[in-house]
């Protein structure tokens, strides 16, 4: 599985087609760019899940929506391959680190978002995004939901 080129933020150019998210200040990252710091952030042992609350989120990772028990990890074993190993796939069972995106839509569909919390509130949320607040700071406090 090729990635696009390597992020360069300062010469980044818009490709015909690129889905983007828009930050405040009408900047955007494009996929390409969001895949490529997932890609540089993975290590074998880390698991990184990516919460993407948007209108036609679905797919902008370009994660397959399956599971497939033999998974091609190509940047895993990049370097492996440069020694010339011939590993080119794994079972899942050898895997301990992955990305993992939980959209709130198909790529073809738009995301809904409703005022929660006080009945003043202007603020208007994802649903997706409220619900897994929501659960997070039901369940006991941990190490990894103490920020929420």
């Amino acid at each position: 599985m090729d990635l696009d080129p390597p992020l360069d933020m300062e010469n980044s150019q818009e490709r015909v087609g690129d889905a983007y998210m828009l930050l405040p200040g009408h900047e955007r990252i494009y996929d390409y760019e969001f895949r490529e710091w997932l890609r540089l952030a993975q290590f074998p042992t880390t698991s990184i899940i990516v919460v993407i609350d948007s209108c036609h989120s679905g797919g902008f990772l370009g994660t397959q929506a399956f599971h497939d028990p033999y998974i091609r990890l190509s940047y895993i074993y990049k370097e492996e391959r440069k020694r010339g190993d011939n590993t080119e796939t794994a079972t899942a069972a050898e895997i301990t680190g992955q990305v993992i995106e939980i959209a709130a839509t198909p790529k073809d569909q738009k995301s809904f978002g409703d005022k929660f919390g006080h009945p003043d509130s202007m603020a208007i949320h994802g649903i997706l995004s409220w619900n897994i607040i929501h659960y997070l700071k039901s369940q006991p406090t941990s190490p990894r939901t103490s920020s929420f």
